[in-house]
């Protein structure tokens, strides 16, 4: 799922996925523009930019189909 940030530009993010930041997703060069894989419904995202939470996605009523 591709993502572009836009607003004010920060310098740090940190990507947390389930609420925890992966190896290499804290405070990493910021990039407005993301790709997410969202692999169940049962997934959340939050993108923090400096600190600040900028950005939650929550997928718990989605209904996700695979791609062909």
């Amino acid at each position: 799922m591709p993502i572009k940030l836009t607003g004010k530009a920060g310098s740090k993010m940190t990507i947390k996925k389930n609420g925890k930041a992966a190896e290499g997703k804290t405070d990493m060069d910021y990039d407005p523009e993301i790709i997410l894989r969202v692999p169940s419904n049962k997934t959340a995202f939050e993108i923090e930019v400096d600190g600040t939470s900028v950005l939650s996605l929550n997928f718990t009523k989605a209904t996700l189909e695979t791609k062909d």
